[in-house]
């Protein structure tokens, strides 16, 4: 009987074992799957760090109006738009007046830009 159980333990660390080696299946989103939309999640932040203060269809600081979707989708099409955002290399640190937004909020938007900029 003692010996049915070391087997039986033997056995289940053996396939434990086994099943830890095995490569891990990678989840991966594609493009399409980001349910983003510029009405639901970009307009809000948009308005809020950037339209409302230095990016409106009046003061356009910089030159950049981000006061309704096609300028914001203009904008969001130049390398410059997400690198200002994330505060990368020489890119004017945007909101100028504030802090990097959060890491989950430029998430939101890169997944709009990645996802077809949907409307």
């Amino acid at each position: 009987m003692k010996s049915i159980y070391t087997s039986l333990v033997f056995i289940s660390a053996l396939l434990v074992s086994v099943q830890a080696c095995k490569p891990q299946k990678t989840v991966t989103i594609s493009k399409t799957d980001c349910s983003a939309t510029y009405t639901k999640d970009i307009a809000p932040i948009i308005n809020k760090y950037c339209a409302g203060s230095c990016h409106s269809a009046t003061k356009k600081a910089y030159g950049v109006d981000l006061s309704n979707y096609e300028m914001v989708k203009e904008e969001a099409m130049k390398k410059r738009f997400m690198g200002s955002i994330k505060h990368e290399g020489l890119y004017p640190h945007m909101p100028k007046k504030g802090a990097k937004l959060s890491d989950s909020t430029i998430s939101v938007i890169n997944c709009w830009i990645e996802g077809g900029y949907k409307q």
